[in-house]
């Protein structure tokens, strides 16, 4: 099931509950996302959030939200400790950040992404022939869960003078069918 909100200083759902995955409801979906243009004012990511995170869940629940946003939002420090905490749970609520514009915070939806165990991918203005390949990556994501989830690493040096990193301490998701080189 999924439902669209376009949000800034107010937000619009497209359905009233969330709907089944058919061909109907997609092609409303793409017509209402093709239809927003950024004016909506403030972008308050967390009150559009709040009222689905809140929500009772076991380790089975599983809440996917793409966000497309250039980045810009509201309540920057209470959205990051919110995924921080969010983390620890048995539940899952994660944020596929898609970034667009020039001008994107990508620093923000990056760090969004990966406290929550999603991903981030940037749409660049200039290469619109990737778009399709990148949703259809994110899409196949969003309907797995993650193969692995918070794995820590411990580098092992013989001398403290060698001791420098060069990557994550803590990789928060990897998903099937894909790799991470850590060196």
């Amino acid at each position: 099931e999924f439902n669209v909100i376009a949000f800034g200083t107010d937000q619009h759902e497209l359905f009233a509950l969330p709907m089944r995955n058919s061909k109907a409801n997609l092609n409303k979906a793409f017509e209402f996302v093709t239809k927003q243009r950024a004016t909506r004012g403030n972008t308050n990511l967390l009150t559009v959030l709040k009222p689905f995170i809140m929500l009772d869940g076991d380790e089975t629940t599983n809440n996917n939200f793409v966000l497309i946003s250039d980045g810009h939002l509201n309540d920057e420090n209470e959205l990051v400790k919110l995924f921080s905490r969010e983390n620890q749970s048995t539940t899952s609520n994660r944020i596929f950040s898609c970034s667009l514009g020039d001008y994107a915070n990508n620093y923000l939806l990056k760090l969004i992404s990966s406290k929550s165990g999603a991903c981030y991918e940037k749409f660049d203005l200039s290469q619109q022939s990737k778009w399709k390949a990148k949703s259809i990556d994110i899409m196949n994501k969003l309907c797995q869960p993650n193969a692995i989830r918070n794995v820590s690493i411990e580098w092992q040096n013989e001398r403290e003078e060698d001791r420098e990193f060069k990557s994550p301490a803590k990789i928060r998701s990897l998903f099937n069918g894909r790799r991470v080189v850590a060196y």
